[in-house]
């Protein structure tokens, strides 16, 4: 009788954590089916609408990518003017800045990682020179790296 209420309760934690699972799995499939869907268009002139919103978004998303590139173009420029100047603090920021940029062409993005090895080279020989700031920058650059800043 005792090996019975044992297999009883085994049965019954077994039956509580499929129930959590099937619960948790009811939970994810219906944020991922109420997640939102294209609308299909009701007549001629919902198609309409739809095109011009849909060239409307396609060309805010070109403007956004020139506004990308010039900002990331600019902060390059910033990164490269503060790294000569041996502001690290700023060099850092800035370069930071450009990573961060969407829609980069490949050129752009060349640039950016040729700036973060010039940067990380700058910084370790300033810091191997005791140059305070440049150990300062270093530890953002590394914080931004793992993610905690």
């Amino acid at each position: 009788m005792n090996f019975q209420s044992n297999q009883d309760s085994h049965q019954g934690i077994i039956n509580a954590s499929q129930r959590s699972f099937l619960l948790a799995l009811c939970i994810a499939v219906a944020v991922i089916g109420c997640s939102k869907k294209k609308e299909v268009p009701q007549s001629a002139s919902d198609a309409a609408t739809s095109a011009e919103a849909s060239a409307g978004a396609t060309t805010a998303n070109q403007s956004a990518a020139v506004a990308s590139s010039a900002d990331a173009a600019r902060n390059l420029n910033d990164a490269n003017t503060a790294l000569k100047a041996r502001d690290y603090q700023k060099a850092v920021e800035a370069t930071l800045a450009a990573q961060r940029q969407r829609a980069l062409t490949d050129q752009q993005a060349a640039a950016v990682r040729n700036q973060m090895l010039q940067l990380q080279k700058d910084l370790a020989s300033a810091i191997a020179n005791g140059d305070a700031k440049a150990k300062a920058a270093a530890d953002l650059l590394r914080r931004s790296a793992s993610g905690s800043q």
